[in-house]
């Protein structure tokens, strides 16, 4: 409804956030027809890569990685792709370039070198500032830094996770499903497609256990252990600080029977020190 009221103003440009969170499949398609047949400049913030792919004819990205702090090209989100690995080789390539640069200043400055000429004296102060240009290259070169964890899979040896034999669900005197079957295995990752109020959320909370089947019966594999994740963030406190939404009742939390101190489980999630007492709203 709110893209529709602003696509009837005939805007100019029109500036979209995220457009794409709370469609279905189909209203993404039509956006995309809509946007690719545009008149209007359009501006969008999205981390859907299709959608990007799809619409857009130029990419700006803002990342410190790079010298002026962004990024821009013009074609589709592959080919934005392939320029930033050659920018980023390149900056790799002349930090390395520097090294052997600075290395040599260096060695010259260890050797006491007169500052009393004019000669000697500029080559001091270009020695500084190339070690300073290193810095910031090797900083730059750095902070595209990546999430490091994963989620190895437990090595569970039962071959069904969850069994679900002739579930029917109704809601709001409509039936969404009926005399479903599914086998859930050790591996399997299953997407649900639909458009929106037909039952993919509905499905989900039957599965992780807060709604019931009106008939039919799930069944369990032994001690096992399910997480929800919803797109509203129901799970999350929005007011508690990052610190307590990772560690409830102390520095520490466990993974893997492991004890992690919480800033260095978020600095895997590349959250700063300085965040932790955020709250989770402002992230």
């Amino acid at each position: 409804m709110a893209i529709a009221r602003a696509l009837v103003t005939n805007p100019e440009m029109l500036l979209m956030d995220e457009p794409t969170n709370h469609l279905d499949l189909e209203g993404i398609l039509w956006l995309e027809k809509i946007l690719a047949n545009a008149q209007f400049a359009c501006v969008l913030v999205t981390h859907d890569r299709y959608f990007l792919e799809n619409t857009a004819n130029r990419i700006f990205e803002l990342n410190r990685c790079y010298p002026d702090g962004s990024f821009s090209t013009p074609g589709t989100y592959s080919e934005f792709l392939m320029k930033r690995e050659e920018f980023l080789s390149g900056q790799l390539q002349a930090q390395k370039a520097l090294e052997s640069k600075v290395r040599r200043e260096v060695e010259w400055l260890r050797k006491g070198p007169p500052a009393r000429t004019t000669k000697s004296r500029a080559r001091i102060d270009e020695a500084g500032r190339l070690i300073g240009e290193l810095a910031a290259t090797r900083g730059r070169n750095n902070s595209n830094a990546t999430v490091k964890i994963d989620f190895m899979s437990t090595e569970r040896q039962a071959n069904k996770l969850m069994k679900l034999t002739g579930v029917e669900k109704s809601l709001g005197g409509h039936n969404i499903f009926n005399n479903l079957n599914l086998v859930l295995t050790p591996g399997m990752k299953l997407g649900l497609l639909g458009r929106n109020g037909t039952g993919k959320s509905t499905l989900l909370r039957l599965l992780a256990g807060e709604l019931e089947p009106d008939e039919g019966k799930i069944e369990l594999a032994e001690r096992l252990r399910v997480v929800y994740f919803d797109q509203a963030r129901e799970q999350l406190d929005k007011q508690a600080s990052l610190r307590r939404a990772l560690a409830p009742t102390g520095d520490t939390l466990t993974f893997r029977d492991q004890p992690v101190h919480v800033s260095g489980w978020a600095k895997r999630f590349l959250f700063r020190p300085e965040q932790l007492d955020m709250p989770v709203a402002s992230l």
